[in-house]
């Protein structure tokens, strides 16, 4: 199922919502990645986009937070902390998984059942980062937004920042 970026998830109209959208991309890209080889090599690029998107992004929203003084920023950090540990964990999995068949040819070449289980896993994973985080977690600063605005004028473009 593509997710598509809808108005309701808007945030500051500017340096999150961009991230977001970059986020958005990584998960649909993800779950059109087959069990092939060439879709284990997309999974493998989008795990390192991924990690990167992760740093870049929550370093971003804790700094704004920090700057405004937002009330839940200690609760938020944690939330990446959390996230990141388990995308980290997936992230090595997937590299486990790799390294036991001996290249990526060998994993596609015959899917195991820990390749279909841990590919539904990250899906899931995804998912509850969009539903759980994004539209929980980070709508709730959208009343901050106007003075998160002043501060992210100079971020670059995520593309850049997590080069």
């Amino acid at each position: 199922m593509t997710i598509v970026w809808r108005d309701a998830m808007a945030i500051d109209h500017g340096v999150i919502d961009h991230d977001h959208h970059t986020l958005i991309d990584l998960i649909n890209d993800f779950c059109k990645a087959t069990l092939n080889e060439r879709g284990m090599l997309e999974m493998q690029q989008i795990f390192e986009r991924l990690d990167r998107y992760a740093a870049v992004h929550f370093q971003r929203e804790e700094q704004l937070q920090s700057a405004v003084k937002y009330p839940h920023a200690e609760v938020h950090q944690r939330e990446h902390l959390v996230l990141f540990g388990k995308m980290e964990d997936l992230r090595r999995r997937f590299a486990t998984l790799i390294e036991t068949a001996g290249d990526l040819a060998m994993v596609s070449a015959a899917p195991r059942p820990e390749l279909t289980n841990l590919h539904r896993t990250m899906t899931e994973f995804l998912h509850f980062w969009l539903v759980d985080h994004i539209i929980k977690s980070d709508l709730r600063m959208r009343s901050y937004a106007g003075q998160m605005a002043r501060y992210s004028s100079n971020f670059v473009p995520l593309a850049n920042a997590a080069a």
